[in-house]
């Protein structure tokens, strides 16, 4: 392929160079390094594949005000626990491990597991 061509259809010039870059360098194949591109984008062309087994059984919520009491916070877990149970108890799935994940109003996350 010519590289202007390939410039045109890959998407600029400085597309076709970091990909040969990577390829050059030999860090990557060439497939590869146009994979590693693309994806650092978001662009991902692949077919979603939603044939694969379910490893993990979830629900979330996102309130519409704060929950500053422990005893907000229970009332409200209730309802997504009860939301993960039925699933669980639907499909005949057991689980080993809980995560909790609460996202506080600064945007700062903690996770707890047992």
């Amino acid at each position: 392929m010519r590289p202007r061509l390939a410039s045109n259809i890959i998407g600029g010039h400085k597309a076709v160079f970091a990909i040969l870059f990577l390829f050059g360098a030999g860090i990557v194949g060439f497939q590869a390094g146009a994979y590693y591109y693309w994806a650092a984008r978001g662009i991902d062309e692949r077919p979603v594949r939603a044939d694969r087994i379910r490893k993990s059984v979830g629900a979330e919520n996102t309130f519409a005000a704060d929950l500053f009491t422990y005893e907000a916070a229970r009332d409200a877990l209730s309802d997504i626990i009860d939301k993960v149970w039925k699933y669980c108890e639907g499909s005949g799935v057991r689980g080993r491990t809980v995560t909790l994940k609460v996202k506080f109003a600064n945007f700062q996350q903690i996770t707890r597991s047992r």
